[in-house]
């Protein structure tokens, strides 16, 4: 299962997305991530800091690369509705 509890970005007001802790748990930097995966770096930075939703085949590149479950990866994804 993938967690991403309690990481804000240092100097920032954000919580880590559940990509960012796993590619930095890997000790990649956006561009490394993106040569393993093919993915660009811009869209990596999209995905964690801009909010975008990637593209399965996408999300599954990331997967692979960081040796995670293309899912669990997928349902971190998930558009989350407005909380009561």
């Amino acid at each position: 299962m993938l967690r991403t509890s309690g990481n804000t970005a240092i100097g920032s007001h954000r919580e880590r997305t559940t990509l960012e802790t796993l590619r930095l748990a890997n000790g990649f930097s956006r561009e490394t991530l993106g040569a393993r995966s093919h993915v660009a770096a811009r869209t990596i930075y999209g995905i964690e800091v801009e909010g975008r939703r990637p593209h399965r085949l996408t999300a599954m590149a990331l997967a692979d690369a960081l040796g995670v479950d293309p899912d669990e990866l997928m349902a971190s994804f998930a558009v989350k509705g407005p909380s009561a």
